[in-house]
């Protein structure tokens, strides 16, 4: 389970048939970001983005008309803000809630939380289920707590 975030022109990320990201408007955005390299060994739209507060293989995809990612730690939340104003497009999770300011996700890998306020359109219980899920896997001995 995962938190996959997309910045589309589509009302719905799912249904966007009359309204994509072209795989070339995405190309262009690589090829003139230099925090954005292709990486095509995990697929030919690919991108690894390695900018200021980059985690290690933090990574944004082109498919169907949409560009994607999981777990977007702030920084990169931030980044696909500002590629999706670039595109004239939006970001949205898969349940189909807007982020639509710079600060409406706030994600630290490190700590397994991100802090909500009332401003923010996203759901906790996702984040406190994947948490409960790190809890757990630390209790049975298959992840590392601080890890």
């Amino acid at each position: 389970m995962g938190v996959e975030f997309h910045i589309t022109r589509a009302e719905y990320w799912a249904e966007n048939d009359e309204d994509q990201i072209s795989s070339d408007e995405w190309l262009d955005i690589i090829n003139n970001d230099p925090e954005l390299s292709l990486y095509t060994k995990h697929g030919e739209y690919h991108a690894i983005w390695n900018g200021e507060g980059a985690e290690e293989g933090a990574w944004l995809d082109w498919s169907a008309g949409n560009i994607e990612t999981k777990w977007p730690n702030t920084a990169l939340y931030r980044k696909m803000f500002q590629i999706s104003e670039k595109l004239k497009a939006k970001v949205m999770d898969d349940e189909g809630r807007l982020y639509e300011t710079l600060d409406a996700w706030q994600y630290d890998p490190k700590s397994r939380v991100y802090p909500t306020s009332d401003s923010m359109r996203n759901d906790s219980g996702v984040a406190a289920e994947h948490n409960a899920i790190q809890r757990f896997l630390s209790l049975i001995g298959l992840k590392k707590k601080n890890q």
